[in-house]
C-alpha cells in the first residue's frame, strides 16, 4: 500500500512539472539554468557564457582543437 502511494505521489509530482514545463540545464553537476527558479526560458547566450566559465574552471577546452 505504501509503495502504491509513493508511486502515485511521484506521478502527481511529475505531471505537475510537465504542466509548468519545468526543466533544468546542467553540466557536470553545475546548474546552468532552472526554469523553476527563474520562471523563464533560458537565454542561449547566457547559458553558453555560464558553460564556458565552468569549462574554463575545469580546464576543458571550449572549442575543438584542429590537428
Amino acid at each position: 500500500m505504501a509503495t502504491a502511494a509513493a508511486v502515485y505521489g511521484m506521478d502527481v509530482f511529475a505531471q505537475t512539472l510537465k504542466s509548468i514545463n519545468a526543466f533544468e540545464i546542467t553540466y557536470n553537476g553545475h546548474r546552468l539554468h532552472s526554469k523553476i527558479d527563474s520562471g523563464a526560458f533560458p537565454q542561449p547566450g547566457a547559458v553558453v557564457e555560464k558553460l564556458r566559465a565552468i569549462m574554463a574552471e575545469e580546464g576543458v577546452a571550449s572549442t575543438p582543437s584542429k590537428q
